[in-house]
């Protein structure tokens, strides 16, 4: 598709995502732009971790239903190279230059790629994600063609990727699609209780704490008490984890920073 017009068509498509307010319509949409572009598939994903052993993820895709039952009945979430990847790097990636990188080398990912191309996802374009509230994801752009007929559209697709990912975030925080159950956002620390929750979390004692803030440590555990009532924690170590997870305890960029 020729830049001029696949610019008025993104933006189009920004101000449909705006408009959304179901999963399904926002599907439909990037759908829609993602084939004007020559594109055959996409995969949009986020995992909110307000729990380690059972965090919010939130999928909005066009992939064959057929090679979704086929991916979970394998387990293939377990070995899959591409969510390994963006879960912790930040560059955009290729999928036929992921598997060539010598962490992904092994065979057990082989056989995962292999599987999807049976599927006639050949090729690929993933690009990670991180949102303001601490989670991670990525969106992956997907071709039945083979990597050296798809490359040149991956490339040029990827600045208007990019930026239709911020605005795919900002329609599932405005329509609160993850993390329902359980806002951590929404707490309101006390600055004292943010203060003693902060320590807690650099490893700090009741004791150091309240000689860093000039009170007394009874005082310390009070706060820290409040604060794990806030956070539905079952004592001050999920407090901590919580916290940091939910992305309520954020480094001081300023040292007067609380918040």
């Amino acid at each position: 598709m020729d830049s001029n017009l696949l610019s008025q068509s993104l933006n189009n498509t920004l101000q449909k995502i705006q408009r959304a307010d179901s999963k399904e319509m926002l599907s439909a949409v990037c759908s829609s732009f993602f084939k004007q572009a020559g594109v055959d598939y996409f995969m949009f994903g986020l995992c909110h971790s307000t729990s380690l052993a059972d965090p919010d993820i939130l999928i909005i895709d066009n992939l064959p239903g057929d090679w979704c039952e086929f991916y979970h009945r394998r387990e293939f979430q377990r070995i899959d190279p591409v969510t390994s990847y963006c879960f912790s790097n930040t560059v955009p990636i290729l999928w036929h230059k992921l598997i060539q990188l010598p962490e992904y080398n092994d065979s057990q990912y082989q056989v995962m790629m292999h599987n999807a191309k049976g599927f006639g996802l050949t090729s690929g374009l993933s690009i990670p994600l991180r949102t303001p509230s601490g989670g991670a994801g990525m969106l992956s752009l997907i071709s039945r063609q083979a990597p050296e007929k798809s490359e040149h559209i991956f490339n040029a697709m990827t600045p208007y990727a990019m930026l239709l990912t911020s605005h795919l975030i900002d329609s599932v925080n405005r329509n609160n699609w993850l993390n329902k159950d359980q806002s951590l956002d929404k707490i309101k620390l006390t600055a004292r209780e943010y203060d003693c929750l902060f320590w807690a979390c650099e490893g700090k004692t009741s004791w150091e704490i309240s000689r860093i803030l000039c009170i007394s440590e009874r005082t310390v555990m009070f706060h820290l008490n409040n604060a794990t009532e806030k956070f539905g924690a079952k004592n001050r170590q999920h407090a901590v984890a919580r916290g940091i997870l939910g992305n309520v305890i954020r480094p001081k960029i300023y040292p007067d920073e609380r918040r």
